[in-house]
């Protein structure tokens, strides 16, 4: 067996090349050797350009060759060729004493099989900063990540790795290239060409638990000869203690009436991560209140500063203060609370709260008006009431309602309007008029058409609410008082001797005794009238043809009021 040997192979093509070779791209390129041994024991095979003091290589100049971007490569098997990116320009593409992969193996005639081939060698790096490196819970960092293709070769198939960890939540993206997937961390960028760079910029909130160390990694197609800068990593680590705090403000009534009270709440929160300490919540009430009282869970409120000292609050804990205020008729109503505490605050977004309650913003002035015919009517007669609703506020008014209770001594025949729905209960004898909503200004009416049943002064009430609080209540209901008289007046009359229906009599018009009346034709002609101080009955139709007639009935009425009566009668003789 025979020592290591040492075999020096040159590469020089002397059929194709010129005697000096100044370029590396097809000297000797994708050529194979191939090398045996007689002898048993290891070879060692070095590659070599010819040089300038190599008398079979005159002329040549090692210095000159390009190679960089190629490689030796030896067979390890059939198809199957060892890689390297190790050239260095002027000199020989690879050296003997890196590494032992270019050997003949020990056996007698063992043969090896050696290429010198171009190589797509890029050198891909990331570097990867954060704009802050102790940021607060709650506050948004961005990390930046740059990119570079140091060559040699352009890189295909980029990729760089970039999922944040649970201790952020993302906030936004912008690649100067390629596209991010927020869901997997991959930056896909594609083809680099050598000695491009790229960036990407990811924004992110950060969150009190879980891992805040943030690698990137990139990888492409080719070979890199230098994996040592493929991954970047930064940790950024949480601020000094801190205390997220936040303040909520209520009012009992978005729009009080002047003069009442008011209860403004105003909770207190902590949501940490730490201890907030030395808490203060300022909660002047502003001119347009003045101070009733106060109640606190926790520390103490001094109404006169406005500053409600709460002291130590744990975190997720909260406090809760509330202060009772008369509004006044003028002043400012906007009311601020501003919590503050002794640690940094990562979202002072919270720290304040205001409510601006709008005093007698709600408040409607309805109004309604009850009316009927001033004349009285007698027992079994019809009659109108008309009933006016007004919003005589500036404000709309909703669900607007009148209600009508109809009293004895009349009876519900019908009801009309031209707006809402009205409606009547014979259980409770009621009329509702369902309005809804009635603008600033405007009015409706309703016609409610009754019947007397009995005699006597009839007190109807008609009553109309709404959602809002009515600044003059006393305009909120409407009496109306119409006398039926004790009348019974006939429609039809047959003067024939018979004893019965003979003459127009009116049943208890004998309670009346100051009255008269007249009888008119169909054209208004005066055809009969009473004599002497009051009607007798004893109106027969006498003289006059069969028909239909008219008649006015004045009477005075026991308020000292003259009434008048009008219909008419018929007057039959078969």
């Amino acid at each position: 067996k025979a020592a290591t040997r040492n075999i020096n192979v040159q590469v020089k093509d002397y059929n194709a090349s010129a005697a000096v070779e100044t370029t590396f791209a097809t000297k000797g390129m994708d050529r194979t050797w191939q090398i045996s041994s007689s002898l048993a024991g290891l070879a060692v095979v070095s590659l070599q350009h010819n040089t300038a003091n190599n008398t079979n290589g005159d002329r040549t100049d090692e210095s000159l060759f390009k190679n960089t971007q190629a490689y030796v490569s030896q067979q390890q098997s059939a198809g199957v060729w060892s890689q390297s990116c190790t050239g260095v320009d002027g000199g020989s593409p690879i050296s003997v004493t890196i590494g032992n992969n270019l050997l003949i193996p020990e056996g007698i005639g063992a043969t090896a099989y050696f290429t010198k081939q171009t190589v797509a060698c890029t050198d891909l790096m990331v570097i990867k900063s954060v704009s802050n490196n102790k940021p607060s819970v709650g506050a948004t960092v961005n990390f930046s990540i740059d990119v570079k293709n140091q060559g040699p070769s352009d890189a295909t198939g980029v990729v760089v790795n970039d999922l944040l960890e649970s201790g952020y939540t993302f906030v936004s993206s912008t690649a100067s290239r390629g596209s991010y997937n927020i869901r997997t961390g991959v930056w896909s960028l594609g083809g680099l060409a050598s000695g491009a760079t790229e960036k990407l910029t990811v924004a992110a909130s950060i969150v009190s638990t879980g891992s805040h160390v943030n690698t990137a990694t990139i990888s492409g197609n080719e070979t890199d000869p230098d994996l040592s800068n493929n991954t970047s990593t930064v940790t950024p680590i949480l601020g000094a203690v801190q205390a997220n705090l936040g303040v909520v403000k209520t009012a009992s009534s978005m729009s009080p009436v002047v003069g009442s009270n008011v209860v403004f709440t105003i909770i207190a929160k902590n949501a940490g991560p730490n201890e907030a300490t030395n808490v203060q919540v300022l909660d002047l009430l502003p001119t347009g209140y003045t101070y009733v009282s106060s109640t606190v869970t926790a520390g103490t409120y001094n109404s006169t500063t406005g500053v409600w000292t709460v002291g130590a609050v744990a975190n997720g804990a909260s406090a809760t203060l509330t202060v009772t205020a008369r509004v006044n008729e003028t002043g400012i109503y906007a009311n601020t609370a501003t919590i503050s505490g002794s640690e940094p605050d990562p979202v002072p977004g919270d720290n304040s709260s205001t409510v601006t309650p709008i005093p007698n913003a709600a408040l409607v002035d309805l109004s309604i008006i009850k009316t009927a015919v001033l004349s009285g009517v007698a027992i079994g007669e019809t009659f109108d009431y008309t009933i006016e609703v007004k919003n005589k506020g500036l404000y709309l008014a909703t669900q607007v309602v009148a209600t009508d209770i109809l009293p004895a001594g009349i009876s519900y025949v019908g009801v009309q309007t031209s707006f809402g729905t009205a409606n009547y209960s014979i259980a409770t004898k009621t009329v509702t008029w369902n309005i809804g909503s009635l603008a600033a200004g405007a009015s409706l009416t309703l016609t409610i058409k009754v019947k007397a049943e009995l005699a006597g002064v009839i007190k109807n009430t008609a009553i109309v609410s709404s959602k809002e609080t009515d600044s003059n209540p006393a305009d909120n209901t409407s009496t109306f008082d119409k006398e039926v008289l004790g009348l019974k007046i006939p429609n039809v009359i047959t003067p024939d001797g018979d004893g019965k229906n003979d003459a127009f009599v009116i049943q208890g018009l004998q309670a009346y005794p100051q009255n008269s009346i007249l009888i008119f034709n169909r054209w208004g002609n005066e055809v009969w009238h009473s004599t002497g101080a009051n009607y007798q009955n004893n109106w027969t139709g006498e003289g006059l043809n069969e028909g239909t007639y008219y008649y006015l009935l004045k009477l005075k009425d026991n308020t000292g009021n003259w009434q008048v009566i009008k219909g008419w009668i018929s007057l039959l003789r078969n």
